[in-house]
């Protein structure tokens, strides 16, 4: 049986995380894990720690966790993100790049 996963306030690229690596490598090895299980991945905001003098580019970094939800996408599994506070940023760049369905209004899934 396929399965749903939300996740949410990982706060990558937070000054407060001192092992910005080990915490990408976390998350990219648990959306690993369950690849081949996922009908579809919730991220819920805040996946990122970026604010708002970051609205018009791209954060660096963090590669490997895009990477892994463009894999995600590849193989059918559906990627929604519902912006936070702090993914002013994002526009249309994890839809074009990744194929991440963006929210930015409240969802009603049945």
């Amino acid at each position: 049986m396929k399965q749903i996963y939300f996740l949410s306030d990982a706060h990558l690229g937070s000054r407060a995380i001192e092992h910005k690596r080990t915490q990408e490598r976390r998350l990219v090895n648990f959306l690993d894990g369950i690849k081949h299980k996922a009908t579809a991945v919730y991220l819920m905001g805040d996946m990122f720690d970026f604010w708002y003098e970051f609205r018009m580019v791209v954060p660096k970094g963090y590669t490997r966790f895009l990477g892994k939800l463009s894999e995600l996408t590849d193989i059918g599994v559906e990627v929604h993100y519902f912006i936070g506070n702090h993914d002013v940023w994002c526009g249309d760049y994890l839809t074009k790049e990744c194929g991440v369905i963006m929210h930015r209004e409240p969802l009603t899934v049945e």
